[in-house]
């Protein structure tokens, strides 16, 4: 997974949203800008580790066998889902 959000090229302090894979582009949306490029990459950082572990809960969401009951049981469990 490529990192959904990334800082500006020139000073780093702006916030875009990737549109491609590929990496940074004209065709990239502007989120906004911080005062320092340091708060900005924080903020990129914080952001793309929610989407990781995001991307990691849909995985193991799929991988349930709903026939397991233990393993589904331990798998929700792990990703704090007291919905199941």
């Amino acid at each position: 997974m490529n990192a959904p959000w990334r800082t500006g090229r020139s000073l780093g302090r702006t916030l875009y949203v990737r549109k491609h894979t590929t990496g940074p582009s004209k065709d990239d949306h502007f989120v906004g800008l911080m005062d320092t490029p340091e708060l900005a990459g924080q903020v990129v950082d914080a952001v793309n580790a929610i989407a990781r572990i995001c991307e990691v809960e849909r995985e193991l969401r799929s991988s349930i066998d709903p026939t397991d009951h233990y393993a589904a049981r331990r798998i929700r469990e792990a990703i704090g889902d007291t919905d199941g």
